[in-house]
Protein backbone atom coordinates (compact mmCIF):
# COMPACT_ATOMS: atom_id res chain seq x y z
CA UNK A 1 0.00 0.00 0.00
CA UNK A 2 1.33 2.99 -0.68
CA UNK A 3 0.20 6.68 0.79
CA UNK A 4 -0.64 9.08 -2.01
CA UNK A 5 -0.07 12.51 -0.14
CA UNK A 6 -0.56 14.62 -3.35
CA UNK A 7 -4.48 13.72 -2.57
CA UNK A 8 -6.55 16.27 -0.52
CA UNK A 9 -8.21 13.27 1.06
CA UNK A 10 -5.20 11.48 1.96
CA UNK A 11 -6.55 8.25 0.44
CA UNK A 12 -4.35 5.39 0.76
CA UNK A 13 -3.95 4.06 -2.91
CA UNK A 14 -3.85 0.19 -3.55
CA UNK A 15 -1.09 -1.16 -5.92
CA UNK A 16 -1.92 -4.41 -7.45
CA UNK A 17 1.71 -5.75 -8.31
CA UNK A 18 1.19 -8.72 -11.34
CA UNK A 19 4.53 -10.42 -11.26
CA UNK A 20 5.04 -13.33 -14.07
CA UNK A 21 1.08 -13.82 -13.57
CA UNK A 22 0.86 -13.88 -10.12
CA UNK A 23 -1.57 -11.36 -8.45
CA UNK A 24 -0.87 -9.52 -5.41
CA UNK A 25 -2.91 -6.77 -3.50
CA UNK A 26 -5.26 -6.71 -6.61
CA UNK A 27 -7.57 -3.59 -6.01
CA UNK A 28 -9.93 -2.12 -8.34
CA UNK A 29 -8.62 1.43 -7.65
CA UNK A 30 -5.74 0.69 -10.22
CA UNK A 31 -5.02 1.37 -14.86
CA UNK A 32 -2.27 2.56 -16.48
CA UNK A 33 0.55 -0.17 -16.62
CA UNK A 34 3.76 0.67 -16.04
CA UNK A 35 6.66 -1.96 -16.72
CA UNK A 36 9.22 -2.29 -14.94
CA UNK A 37 11.09 -5.52 -15.71
CA UNK A 38 8.33 -8.20 -15.50
CA UNK A 39 5.89 -6.53 -13.25
CA UNK A 40 3.19 -4.53 -14.13
CA UNK A 41 1.69 -2.02 -11.79
CA UNK A 42 -1.78 -1.05 -12.51
CA UNK A 43 -3.28 2.48 -11.12
CA UNK A 44 -7.08 2.36 -12.13
CA UNK A 45 -7.60 5.70 -10.31
CA UNK A 46 -5.58 7.84 -11.95
CA UNK A 47 -6.49 6.33 -15.28
CA UNK A 48 -10.36 7.26 -14.59
CA UNK A 49 -9.54 10.31 -13.16
CA UNK A 50 -7.57 11.68 -16.61
CA UNK A 51 -10.17 9.54 -18.73
CA UNK A 52 -13.36 11.91 -16.88
CA UNK A 53 -11.65 15.11 -18.01
CA UNK A 54 -12.23 14.52 -21.74
CA UNK A 55 -15.86 14.85 -20.32
CA UNK A 56 -15.35 17.85 -18.67
CA UNK A 57 -13.20 19.06 -21.66
CA UNK A 58 -16.26 17.95 -23.99
CA UNK A 59 -18.97 19.93 -21.52
CA UNK A 60 -16.50 23.11 -21.58
CA UNK A 61 -16.33 22.58 -25.52
CA UNK A 62 -12.52 22.46 -24.98
CA UNK A 63 -9.92 20.92 -27.22
CA UNK A 64 -13.29 19.50 -29.66
CA UNK A 65 -12.63 18.83 -32.93
CA UNK A 66 -15.76 17.16 -34.40
CA UNK A 67 -19.83 18.74 -33.53
CA UNK A 68 -21.93 16.07 -34.17
CA UNK A 69 -25.69 17.44 -35.32
CA UNK A 70 -28.34 15.01 -33.95
CA UNK A 71 -32.12 15.85 -34.09
CA UNK A 72 -31.41 19.36 -34.52
CA UNK A 73 -28.88 19.39 -31.85
CA UNK A 74 -25.35 20.07 -31.34
CA UNK A 75 -22.65 17.60 -29.49
CA UNK A 76 -19.14 18.84 -29.91
CA UNK A 77 -16.77 16.09 -29.36
CA UNK A 78 -13.35 14.60 -29.50
CA UNK A 79 -12.69 12.60 -32.49
CA UNK A 80 -10.37 10.54 -30.37
CA UNK A 81 -12.35 9.61 -27.69
CA UNK A 82 -15.41 8.98 -29.87
CA UNK A 83 -12.91 6.38 -32.04
CA UNK A 84 -11.33 4.48 -29.27
CA UNK A 85 -15.34 3.69 -27.42
CA UNK A 86 -17.31 3.30 -30.74
CA UNK A 87 -16.56 1.22 -33.48
CA UNK A 88 -18.93 3.45 -35.65
CA UNK A 89 -17.84 6.81 -35.28
CA UNK A 90 -13.90 4.67 -35.79
CA UNK A 91 -15.38 3.48 -39.39
CA UNK A 92 -16.95 7.09 -39.87
CA UNK A 93 -13.87 9.05 -39.01
CA UNK A 94 -10.90 6.76 -40.25
CA UNK A 95 -12.46 7.57 -43.95
CA UNK A 96 -14.33 4.41 -44.67
CA UNK A 97 -17.32 6.05 -45.08
CA UNK A 98 -18.03 8.28 -48.32
CA UNK A 99 -19.31 11.22 -46.10
CA UNK A 100 -17.11 10.63 -43.12
CA UNK A 101 -15.14 13.90 -42.93
CA UNK A 102 -18.52 15.68 -42.88
CA UNK A 103 -18.88 19.47 -43.60
CA UNK A 104 -16.11 20.97 -41.66
CA UNK A 105 -16.36 19.11 -38.78
CA UNK A 106 -19.80 18.63 -38.69
CA UNK A 107 -21.40 14.95 -39.09
CA UNK A 108 -25.47 15.10 -39.18
CA UNK A 109 -26.13 11.86 -37.70
CA UNK A 110 -29.45 10.02 -38.42
CA UNK A 111 -31.88 8.12 -37.23
CA UNK A 112 -31.45 8.70 -33.24
CA UNK A 113 -32.93 11.10 -31.12
CA UNK A 114 -31.04 14.05 -29.04
CA UNK A 115 -32.24 12.53 -25.94
CA UNK A 116 -30.73 9.03 -26.44
CA UNK A 117 -27.31 10.48 -28.07
CA UNK A 118 -26.51 11.88 -25.31
CA UNK A 119 -26.71 9.05 -23.04
CA UNK A 120 -24.38 7.23 -25.68
CA UNK A 121 -21.72 10.04 -25.44
CA UNK A 122 -22.04 10.47 -21.85
CA UNK A 123 -20.98 6.62 -22.00
CA UNK A 124 -17.97 7.00 -24.07
CA UNK A 125 -16.69 9.48 -22.12
CA UNK A 126 -17.26 8.34 -18.68
CA UNK A 127 -18.42 4.67 -18.96
CA UNK A 128 -21.65 5.84 -16.62
CA UNK A 129 -24.86 4.95 -18.08
CA UNK A 130 -28.51 5.18 -16.63
CA UNK A 131 -30.70 2.91 -18.38
CA UNK A 132 -34.33 3.19 -17.20
CA UNK A 133 -37.26 0.98 -18.41
CA UNK A 134 -38.58 4.14 -20.07
CA UNK A 135 -35.23 4.42 -22.57
CA UNK A 136 -34.27 0.54 -22.72
CA UNK A 137 -36.42 0.34 -25.80
CA UNK A 138 -34.42 2.87 -27.49
CA UNK A 139 -31.39 2.58 -26.01
CA UNK A 140 -30.59 -0.91 -27.04
CA UNK A 141 -30.89 -0.38 -30.78
CA UNK A 142 -28.85 2.36 -30.85
CA UNK A 143 -26.25 1.19 -28.96
CA UNK A 144 -26.15 -1.60 -31.29
CA UNK A 145 -25.89 0.36 -34.54
CA UNK A 146 -23.00 2.34 -33.06
CA UNK A 147 -21.45 -0.54 -31.71
CA UNK A 148 -21.26 0.57 -28.38
CA UNK A 149 -21.00 -2.85 -26.48
CA UNK A 150 -21.41 -2.03 -22.66
CA UNK A 151 -24.38 -0.32 -23.12
CA UNK A 152 -26.02 -2.84 -25.42
CA UNK A 153 -24.97 -5.63 -22.63
CA UNK A 154 -26.21 -3.51 -19.96
CA UNK A 155 -29.79 -2.82 -21.18
CA UNK A 156 -30.01 -6.74 -22.04
CA UNK A 157 -29.50 -7.16 -18.47
CA UNK A 158 -32.07 -4.96 -17.39
CA UNK A 159 -34.47 -6.37 -20.22
CA UNK A 160 -34.14 -9.94 -18.43
CA UNK A 161 -34.21 -8.52 -15.05
CA UNK A 162 -37.09 -7.64 -15.59
CA UNK A 163 -38.79 -10.18 -17.21
CA UNK A 164 -42.25 -11.67 -16.39
CA UNK A 165 -45.14 -13.49 -17.79
CA UNK A 166 -46.96 -10.36 -18.85
CA UNK A 167 -43.51 -9.16 -21.24
CA UNK A 168 -41.71 -12.26 -21.59
CA UNK A 169 -42.97 -12.51 -25.75
CA UNK A 170 -42.78 -8.85 -26.49
CA UNK A 171 -39.08 -8.84 -24.78
CA UNK A 172 -38.24 -12.08 -26.85
CA UNK A 173 -39.61 -10.27 -30.09
CA UNK A 174 -38.04 -6.50 -29.33
CA UNK A 175 -34.83 -9.21 -28.71
CA UNK A 176 -35.08 -10.60 -32.09
CA UNK A 177 -35.72 -7.51 -33.73
CA UNK A 178 -32.66 -5.95 -32.76
CA UNK A 179 -30.78 -9.07 -32.78
CA UNK A 180 -29.64 -10.07 -29.74
CA UNK A 181 -29.64 -13.61 -29.47
CA UNK A 182 -28.87 -14.35 -25.68
CA UNK A 183 -31.93 -12.17 -24.99
CA UNK A 184 -33.68 -14.46 -27.26
CA UNK A 185 -33.13 -17.65 -26.26
CA UNK A 186 -33.91 -16.36 -22.09
CA UNK A 187 -36.77 -14.96 -23.57
CA UNK A 188 -37.50 -18.16 -25.39
CA UNK A 189 -36.90 -20.62 -21.87
CA UNK A 190 -38.90 -17.95 -19.58
CA UNK A 191 -41.80 -18.54 -21.91
CA UNK A 192 -41.23 -22.36 -21.77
Amino acid sequence: VISDDSNDSNELMTIALLNHGSISNQSLSSSIISRIGDQKFYEWRETYSSWKKFDEYRKQKLFTDVDLIVDGHTFSCHKAVLCASCLYFEALFSGKWKNGSGDGGKIAIPGISAEIMEILIGYIYTKDVQITQKNVEFLLPAADQFGILGVTKRCCEILRANICAENCIGIRQFALWNNQRNLVEYAMSYIL
